[in-house]
């Protein structure tokens, strides 16, 4: 029925937050917008028109907008973080740590090999 609900509401102009491969990511503010839907089923109003007062009420908040903004701008940052860690363990390609108990980092030296 999510789905159903979801497909609906899409089509009467609600937007859903969307990972890269467009699947849908529900927030609470999605949570919020189903459950005002289902009251209003509950309640016996016909189906599109349930559908029409949750879009009016809950699609043009902006918010999906904003959350699919703030996942690009994460899924940039962790490409951005993974390119650098490869960076950094490229530098450490090739060296070694001998630990000693009398070194405060526990390498008593550090070799290339």
């Amino acid at each position: 029925m999510v789905n159903k609900y979801a497909r609906t509401l899409e089509e009467a102009g609600y937007a859903f937050a969307k990972d890269e491969k467009e699947h849908r990511a529900f927030v609470n503010h999605d949570k919020v917008a189903f459950c005002a839907l289902l009251d209003f089923l509950n309640r016996g109003i016909e189906y599109q028109s349930a559908i029409n007062a949750v879009v009016e009420q809950w699609a043009y908040s902006g918010v999906g907008d904003q959350v699919n903004g703030v996942l690009e701008e994460v899924r940039q940052a962790q490409e951005r973080a993974d390119q650098q860690l490869t960076e950094i363990a490229g530098l450490f390609r090739g060296w070694s740590c001998t630990a000693s108990t009398n070194d405060f980092l526990g390498c008593s030296k550090l070799t290339m090999n």
